[in-house]
């Protein structure tokens, strides 16, 4: 695989979004000596996305690598493993449509990952620009929209926080060679829908793979949120996909946070997390996913770690699922 930084964007009607992503992109200040390409990724648009990215990357005259690809299958996850299926190099950067990076951003995120090759995902700081006014509760909730200060410490944060936003990600390929073999428990944004947490899924799935979770407040960009997005309605339909994503990837947490650190948990807890996420599934069931399916497997995931028994079967008919 050639050393440089494959861009990975994932387009779902991104047409009035595109053309300021792509000229930050175009401005970028890196090295010559650095390869590095744009992989626009249409996940069903209507808009014609992909066709007003390509007039907008011609516009710039450069010869860095520009292709579209096609990804029907709807969900930014879907979306993000056929960028990866179609790059060629060994760093990936998932650039969100309505991302604005900063001009050294791809020569900083180069540099770092090229220090040390057991960073698996390196993520910046994203600054939010607000198409209409800041509402005055954003503050409080901005790690929702993918901007603010993601930690207290920098670097390594693989013990302490154990994953980073998507918007701005760096991956080192290395640390998803077997991702092909994970079954994906979060779908992420997916049309309409606000569902997510396929960020917090891959980190989870690099630190098991002994990697570790990176952040530089150097590593910024600018991330534009659209008026529509800061109405209190659809931020309450990001928390409720959060929490929800939260439930799903509970077991992979508990994995992800063994391969970094020990587990020390006492027996009866176990036994308070069942009772606890049945409730969630009470209020989360849906006919989309067979979350009764997934929280067996977490159980047993966990349990497997722990080094415990219980015995689920009987538990489910208890609690009359």
């Amino acid at each position: 695989m050639d050393s440089g930084i494959s861009v990975i964007i994932c387009c779902y009607n991104s047409a009035s979004r595109l053309p300021q992503t792509i000229a930050h992109l175009a401005k970028q200040s890196i090295n010559s000596d650095i390869k590095w390409e744009i992989i626009i990724v249409d996940n069903a648009s209507t808009d014609d996305s992909a066709g007003v990215a390509a007039k907008e990357w011609k516009k710039y005259d450069t010869c860095i690598p520009f292709t579209i690809h096609t990804e029907n299958r709807p969900g930014l996850n879907f979306a993000r493993q056929k960028g990866i299926s179609v790059s060629k190099y060994s760093y990936l950067l998932f650039c969100d449509d309505d991302n604005w990076l900063n001009e050294d951003y791809l020569a900083r995120g180069y540099n770092i990952l090229a220090a040390d090759a057991k960073i698996g995902a390196l993520g910046g700081i994203g600054i939010p620009v607000f198409e209409g006014t800041k509402p005055e509760w954003f503050d409080k909730f901005q790690l929702y929209y993918a901007v603010g200060r993601q930690s207290e410490l920098q670097g390594d944060v693989s013990r302490s926080k154990s994953w980073i936003y998507g918007a701005g990600m760096m991956i080192n390929r290395e640390a998803i060679k077997n991702l092909d073999k994970h079954r994906f428990l979060t779908t992420d944004r997916k049309g309409k829908s606000l569902s997510s947490g396929g960020d917090m899924e891959l980190c989870f799935f690099i630190l098991t793979q002994d990697f570790s979770i990176w952040y530089d407040e150097e590593l910024i960009f600018k991330h534009f949120i659209e008026i529509g997005r800061l109405e209190m309605n659809y931020l309450k339909r990001m928390m409720m996909a959060g929490a929800k994503a939260a439930y799903l990837l509970d077991g992979l947490r508990f994995i992800a946070q063994g391969a970094v650190k020990p587990v020390r948990i006492k027996r009866n807890w176990i036994v308070r997390f069942v009772i606890d996420n049945i409730k969630v599934y009470k209020v989360f069931r849906s006919n989309e996913l067979p979350l009764h399916f997934q929280l067996k497997l977490h159980f047993v995931r966990i349990s497997r770690i722990l080094k415990l028994n219980f015995d689920y079967d009987r538990s489910f008919k208890l609690y009359k699922w």
